[in-house]
């Protein structure tokens, strides 16, 4: 009967552990080396990409009261590497060299990556201070948390690119949070959370990542955040007037409004100019502000956005009627 209880326990836990994000190919033999008391912790290391950021993630499992795996935390650091500001460094074309690894062949091709690693090795050692920093932002994007990132030091890699926080999943407002969820507070970006309260759903608030102006040293690893809770944040009030191609979009998007709750920077047009533009919209809590990025992801000037919205409205309400007028007497 026990062991009836213990496979519906793993196929929940490995299904949890999908919808958080986590691929860990081993997590099914991990669960088995806890379950049967072989180890009473386990702990790996796995990445996430969100374009041109990446985030490395260490989970650890412990056993629970009842001897049963869980999920107690992991440790995120999110890399800050880019923007990159390219050019040609003892002949090596760094945009080309980046591009090259983005498309990632050299995952399966041990050639290309000796020759990727002698370019890199190259900036490094050439004596030129730009060339040496694009290099490690190379190496810490596209190798930290790979198979070869035995080749780096990933040590100084991380104190220059990364920040750390460590996310207790025993705590209730934290239990699922994804790894999503990570980048995104990580990123400075709010999430809203929710708490069980006798029997009905009750709102736990905004939380976010308040940044430490030095980071703390936990172990070994250097902190850069701690948690804090927004009870009277809203994105409402920081976006309703910016100006949307449909005015109630901010409120009737369920796409928008969602995202938004989940810490996403969401996509959305605007009218600039007359013109419609897809931009991205971010709220951050900390600053109580709206942050606006149009195509190309540079960012735009949100008091002069609104400016934009309020020569919409000015234009609709001065547009003189287009109905004809009657021609004649009146009778």
């Amino acid at each position: 009967m026990s062991m009836e209880i213990n496979e519906q326990h793993k196929r929940q836990f490995l299904s949890d552990m999908e919808l958080m994000g986590l691929k860990e190919a081993l997590l099914d033999g991990y669960y088995d080396v806890l379950a049967t008391g072989k180890q009473i912790s386990v702990s790996w290391r796995e990445y996430s990409d969100f374009g041109d950021h990446r985030v490395l993630y260490e989970p650890e499992l412990r056993l629970d009261d009842s001897g049963l795996p869980y999920l107690y935390g992991y440790t995120a650091t999110l890399l800050e590497t880019h923007p990159i500001h390219h050019g040609i460094y003892e002949q090596i074309d760094t945009w080309q060299l980046e591009a090259i690894l983005r498309e990632g062949k050299w995952v399966s091709d041990a050639v290309l990556f000796s020759q990727l690693y002698a370019q890199i090795t190259e900036l490094s050692v050439c004596g030129n201070s730009r060339a040496k920093d694009i290099a490690q932002r190379l190496e810490a994007r596209y190798w930290l948390g790979t198979t070869v990132d035995r080749f780096v030091n990933g040590i100084e890699l991380r104190r220059k690119f990364g920040r750390t926080h460590f996310f207790s999943c025993d705590q209730q407002e934290l239990s699922n949070l994804t790894v999503t969820h990570a980048y995104n507070l990580l990123s400075g970006r709010p999430v809203l959370r929710f708490s069980k309260g006798q029997g009905v759903r009750s709102s736990r608030g905004w939380i976010g990542l308040k940044r430490l102006r030095q980071p703390i040293v936990i172990g070994q690893q250097l902190h850069w955040f701690q948690e804090k809770g927004y009870p009277d944040f809203g994105p409402g009030p920081l976006i309703q007037h910016l100006p949307f191609k449909n005015p109630l979009q901010w409120y009737s998007d369920l796409r928008l409004v969602g995202g938004l709750m989940e810490g996403n920077m969401v996509s959305a047009p605007l009218i600039i100019e007359g013109k419609e533009r897809l931009c991205s919209i971010a709220v951050e809590a900390e600053y109580n502000r709206a942050r606006v990025f149009d195509e190309q992801g540079i960012e735009m000037d949100v008091p002069y956005l609104l400016t934009q919205t309020a020569k919409i409205r000015e234009e609709k309400e001065e547009k003189p009627s287009t109905r004809k007028k009657p021609i004649g007497r009146k009778l």
